[in-house]
């Protein structure tokens, strides 16, 4: 399970102090699809980056699966993220030089046991890809790329994924038909949680919390 522990997130400058995270806690249980939902500069993009070890908390502790995530050093944090941790962005981030196949193998390089191009075809084939993965970003529709980033984050077969605004640059077809890849990784026991600003992602949710100004307003 992920524990969130009284996290607090402060950014700091000469003139004013903001608090992206303030003393937020929660719990995600293995298997669960956990919506979080809230305005713009509530804090949900902090939490997700929090939870996925790139964004240390100011105080508090994050518990993933009984390791504590900012316990470790930072080289052992990456190890960690690279082994159980896959990433959806909103704007995508493959890399526009490599083609579709190579973005896809693109995080095994960073572990010794990640996914082979085996994998990596049976994932494109699955998402509708098989034909494109020749093919450089620029030559892709949005929900291509998204198709393609959602493959890539599965390749070295993550228990977690954590999705920040997975739809946001997509039709409402192409947004529910990601959302459906997600919800058929939870209903395989992968663990989902999605930032977004979308009501009708948390119909496929098991769960949505609500954010505002850093605090659970709503589980």
């Amino acid at each position: 399970m992920i524990q969130v522990q009284n996290v607090s997130k402060i950014y700091r400058s000469r003139t004013r102090e903001v608090r992206a995270l303030d003393d937020f806690s929660l719990q995600v249980e293995d298997g669960e699809f956990v919506a979080v939902r809230g305005p713009s500069g509530s804090g949900k993009s902090t939490l997700l980056l929090t939870v996925g070890g790139m964004i240390r908390p100011t105080e508090g502790r994050v518990l993933t699966r009984d390791t504590d995530l900012y316990g470790l050093s930072r080289a052992d944090r990456a190890r960690f993220r690279a082994n159980n941790l896959g990433f959806v962005f909103q704007m995508f981030h493959l890399a526009p030089y490599l083609s579709v196949l190579e973005n896809v193998l693109l995080p095994t390089r960073l572990v010794p046991n990640g996914g082979k191009p085996e994998l990596a075809h049976e994932l494109l084939e699955r998402f509708g890809m098989a034909e494109r993965i020749h093919h450089k970003p620029g030559e892709l529709s949005t929900g291509e790329r998204q198709r393609t980033a959602i493959a890539r984050a599965l390749i070295n077969k993550p228990w977690l994924l954590l999705a920040d605004e997975p739809t946001g640059n997509l039709d409402p077809e192409t947004g529910a038909e990601i959302l459906d890849h997600l919800r058929e990784f939870s209903q395989n026991g992968g663990t989902v949680i999605v930032v977004t600003h979308e009501p009708w992602v948390q119909e496929r949710a098991d769960r949505t919390v609500r954010i505002r100004q850093g605090q659970l307003e709503v589980e």
